[in-house]
């Protein structure tokens, strides 16, 4: 006789949504590398712009003409604007990390969650089936001393 545990169907639906747990867990991960990359690629925009903001404000101009200031100055003004969009990318990404942060600890809970129930599922199917071999080896012993008391009685009768 083999052993059937009563609740294989929870237990298998519980490791099913642990198995997905994980595969959120790791879905989470990686979409945190990718938002964290994205947050360095924003931060040196940010610095590249701000040493080319730096750089031309350094540089004395070639020429003094009115119009060479003013397209100084326009320049400078399209620097600062770029830096100004650039911070605001940073800010965002920024934010975009928090946020992939607290999806992956969602799935870190949700991971935990599932492990717990399937594992207490497994002990449980464990137990039941530790009980389940005991009963059919005692049942085997009491058929055992059932025959062998037969075989004696058998014996001891005259034929």
């Amino acid at each position: 006789m083999k052993f059937s545990y009563r609740l294989q169907t929870l237990l298998d639906r519980k490791a099913e949504e642990q198995e997905q747990a994980e595969r959120a867990l790791a879905s989470a991960q990686g979409e945190l590398r990718v938002q964290r990359e994205r947050l360095e690629a924003e931060r040196r925009n940010q610095e590249e712009i701000a040493a080319r903001r730096d750089a031309f404000r350094r540089q004395p101009p070639a020429t003094v003409t009115a119009e060479a200031m003013r397209y100084r100055a326009d320049y400078l003004r399209g620097l600062d604007y770029d830096l100004d969009q650039a911070k605001d990318a940073v800010y965002a990404q920024r934010y975009a990390v928090e946020e992939a942060e607290e999806k992956l600890e969602q799935a870190r809970a949700t991971l935990a969650e599932a492990t717990r129930q399937a594992e207490v599922l497994r002990k449980h199917r464990d137990k039941a089936e530790s009980r389940w071999k005991r009963e059919a080896e005692r049942k085997e012993e009491l058929e055992q001393e059932e025959i062998g008391s037969v075989m004696f009685e058998m014996r001891r009768r005259p034929s």
